[in-house]
């Protein structure tokens, strides 16, 4: 179906690499439609920052991501990009633009292919939207493979003292597993889910509405495909919630792909062909 073209107003970011040079490069591009959808993004992906910036990529990438907040907000704020006052010094808002496309994701992909030479790839999808589409990823491919596990994908388990059900990724009688997944994922939040998901297999044998207790139980870490965040930073994360879970007698095992999580499940839970 033909989506309608929207009327968008977009920009770049741009930022003195040294301090004084007098040389700009494009470090962000915002784009805002006349609904008021709107999306501030860096053009620099962290691989690429440690090439041009070695030591001092991760000073960079925090004085991106203070401008990309900072104009987000303005922008939620006073519903355009005008006005908007850099938090740092060397910074400042190009030309502000108009174009009509579909959406502000396109304008987006299409300004960072102009205006910054560092830009490579595909724009990168909203952080929430990855983990979304990794897990639903795993539930539709377990139901493509065994439409009969319907009742063991996504199962939602009333725990003690809890109101709210908790969801398993897969349960059945003799094995439970969770996702979590790092890919686009703050570290932080990622490792409170996974703990979250942790505490869930640990209490499902004080639940009052089932009569087992799986004797194998796992939490499977979603490793990222590219470098949102950084796979090492994300090993290391997960190393801390191994420990964790040893406690808990369970296991913590990687994951590559939403693919890999599925062929694991089923065979970990003995429905693998």
């Amino acid at each position: 179906m033909h989506r309608e073209n929207r009327l968008i107003d977009w920009a770049s970011v741009l930022m003195e690499p040294m301090a004084g040079c007098g040389e700009r490069i494009t470090v962000a591009v915002a784009a805002m439609d006349d609904l008021g959808n709107r999306r501030v993004v860096g053009t620099v992906q962290p691989q690429m920052a440690r090439v041009l910036f070695a030591d001092q990529a991760g000073l960079y990438q925090d004085m991106v991501a203070l401008a990309v907040e900072s104009l987000s907000g303005w922008s939620a704020e006073t519903g355009g990009l005008r006005g908007w006052t850099p938090p740092l010094a060397g910074m400042s808002l190009g030309t502000i633009h108009q174009c009509h496309v579909e959406s502000v994701d396109v304008a987006l992909e299409r300004a960072m292919h102009m205006v910054s030479f560092l830009h490579r790839g595909t724009l990168a999808m909203p952080r929430k939207r990855l983990r979304v589409r990794w897990e639903r990823a795993v539930r539709d491919g377990l139901l493509e493979r065994d439409s009969r596990l319907a009742n063991n994908v996504n199962a939602k388990i009333h725990l003690a003292d809890r109101d709210v059900p908790a969801t398993f990724t897969f349960l059945s009688a003799a094995y439970a597993a969770n996702v979590v997944s790092f890919e686009g994922a703050s570290i932080s939040r990622a490792i409170n889910e996974a703990r979250a998901k942790a505490w869930s297999l640990d209490r499902i044998g004080d639940a009052p509405s089932i009569l087992f207790r799986p004797e194998r139980r796992e939490l499977l870490a979603g490793l990222p495909r590219g470098d949102d965040p950084p796979r090492d930073d994300v090993l290391e994360a997960v190393a801390e919630i191994q420990d964790e879970a040893q406690r808990r007698h369970l296991s913590v095992v990687c994951v590559d792909s939403p693919e890999t999580t599925v062929a694991h499940i089923l065979r970990e839970s003995g429905h693998a062909p």
